[in-house]
């Protein structure tokens, strides 16, 4: 499909000597970490969207001043709030490595 017959090259970390193995294995841990944030925060959406279909009753209000900034939300429903969390875990916990040449 999109390489049409050519082989992906292996990726190795600009590093070289014995330190290779220990950035390649950090290299998959932070994308297995990666990958978990995400998942997590799909399944709470998802559960926060069963929970807004569903009917769930309640009432939360949310309000919080954090550094100067306020967020407000009042009479919200339980499936709401869990996808707002999920949000905003997806959005701050990821992570980004960059690798810089000294």
């Amino acid at each position: 499909m999109f390489l049409k017959g050519k082989k992906l090259k292996k990726f190795y970390p600009p590093v070289s000597g014995k330190e290779i193995g220990f950035w390649t294995k950090l290299m998959y841990l932070h994308f297995l970490y990666n990958i978990f944030i995400i998942l997590a925060g799909g399944g709470f959406i998802f559960w926060g969207s069963w929970m807004i279909v569903k009917g769930v009753k309640g009432e939360i209000d949310w309000i919080i001043n954090l550094f100067g900034n306020k967020s407000s939300l009042y009479n919200a429903t339980p499936g709401v709030l869990l996808i707002i969390v999920a949000l905003i875990l997806i959005l701050f916990a990821r992570s980004k490595v960059e690798y810089k040449k000294k």
